[in-house]
């Protein structure tokens, strides 16, 4: 009788398991980007980068009554610390962030938005050079947009993510072979494609880097790993780069009208709403700065504060740009970093801005000439004191509006 018991329950673990597992793969072949099936839970090997525009455009969609604010940004707005800026400015942000975005890429998704989100009131916009630069892709999934956007038919849309990548597949397999085994270490699971649906920050790299604070033990590491670099290496956060890598990003490219185009629409778009449209030129270390000519990326700013009317310029040369500890790599910036602009540009208070007086220039159009001298003189001061991350001598004062 013991035996048959035994029998009986590892028989029916085993149809248990194989079940699970069908379900779940079955899932994964017919829906492999989840653009259809829209299943809350599914494990981190089956999760891929092309889900998210899809999966950030629907939550909305099904949210539409909740959000003030929307951050309309490449990968540079995928942490920033949102609930704490909510908590601090009163507000309620979602950050619309999506790798290799441009304004070509927000411009559908700021028209659908407006029509949709019933308590949108600004949008911030996070700008950066490189965005301006970059042709159009539209032809790769990862540009591929949600069909309330652009209006193409579900059944296109969904042929169109049909094919499965075939190691998503196996990956996928095996972690729930591990798991129905007992041998899987790793339990987590992506919810909604891979972003905190509170605040649209990703979490496909886990939970705590969101909330990552710089410590003393941390930085102190990091400037002991530095301090043992060689001359030609150039250390961020988390990546390194040597001189060979440095010269692939001496790239010459021309700013292109088709961006531009669509970056003004975009803004006249939002106005014509009624909504508030905050443009925020996103911090580049200073060693970043120095791939690029002064002229033309000021001539690039110039273009940009001339149709927004105004800008927050994060980029100004200082102690926060000067400081390589708080870049993840040459474009991106830390989330503690990020949370210190949505604040600043949401005139919210936070005892590190109070530090940082020089992180977050709010210049007016008719101001940018003058500006364009101060910022000049900035960048020459920093490049002859070699660096200095904590050297106050190179920052001035202002006063936000």
């Amino acid at each position: 009788m013991a035996s048959q018991l035994i029998t009986f329950f590892l028989s029916f673990a085993l149809f248990a398991g194989m079940a699970f597992l069908s379900y779940n793969e079955a899932s994964l072949l017919l829906d492999p980007y989840n653009v259809v099936w829209r299943r809350r839970e599914m494990p981190k090997a089956a999760w891929a980068i092309e889900q998210l525009r899809s999966a950030e455009i629907e939550h909305l969609a099904k949210q539409p009554d909740i959000y003030d604010t929307l951050i309309v940004a490449d990968s540079r707005g995928s942490w920033g610390n949102i609930r704490e800026v909510n908590r601090v400015t009163n507000s309620r942000l979602f950050s619309l962030n999506a790798s290799g975005d441009t304004p070509i890429g927000w411009l559908p998704k700021i028209r659908w938005a407006v029509q949709t989100q019933t308590k949108l009131r600004r949008i911030i916009l996070y700008l950066s050079i490189g965005q301006f630069q970059v042709a159009p892709q539209r032809d790769l999934l990862l540009f591929h947009e949600h069909p309330y956007v652009t209006g193409e038919s579900w059944l296109s849309y969904y042929w169109t993510f049909s094919n499965l990548p075939y190691q998503t597949f196996l990956r996928s397999a095996g972690y729930y072979m591990q798991r129905i085994a007992g041998l899987s270490k790793d339990s987590a699971t992506i919810i909604n494609s891979g972003f905190d649906e509170e605040t649209g920050e990703l979490t496909l790299f886990g939970q705590s880097y969101p909330q990552f604070v710089p410590t003393d033990e941390d930085r102190a590491k990091f400037q002991s790993l530095v301090s043992s670099d060689p001359p030609e290496r150039l250390r961020f956060h988390d990546s390194i780069y040597g001189s060979a890598d440095l010269a692939t990003l001496l790239k010459d490219r021309p700013i292109r009208e088709d961006q531009v185009t669509s970056f003004i629409e975009l803004l006249q778009v939002i106005r014509a709403n009624g909504l508030q449209a905050e443009c925020v030129v996103t911090p580049t270390p200073i060693a970043g700065l120095r791939l690029t000519p002064s002229k033309f990326y000021l001539e690039w700013m110039h273009l940009v504060v001339q149709h927004c009317g105004a800008i927050w310029d994060f980029s100004l040369p200082a102690p926060i740009t000067g400081d390589n500890y708080n870049f993840r790599d040459m474009d991106h910036f830390l989330p503690y970093v990020s949370k210190m602009i949505l604040v600043r540009v949401l005139g919210g208070e936070l005892p590190e801005l109070r530090k940082y007086p020089d992180f977050g220039v709010q210049v007016l159009a008719r101001e940018f000439e003058t500006y364009h001298d101060r910022w000049e003189r900035a960048m020459m001061c920093w490049e002859r004191s070699a660096f200095g991350g904590d050297d106050r001598r190179c920052s001035t004062p202002f006063v936000n509006r």
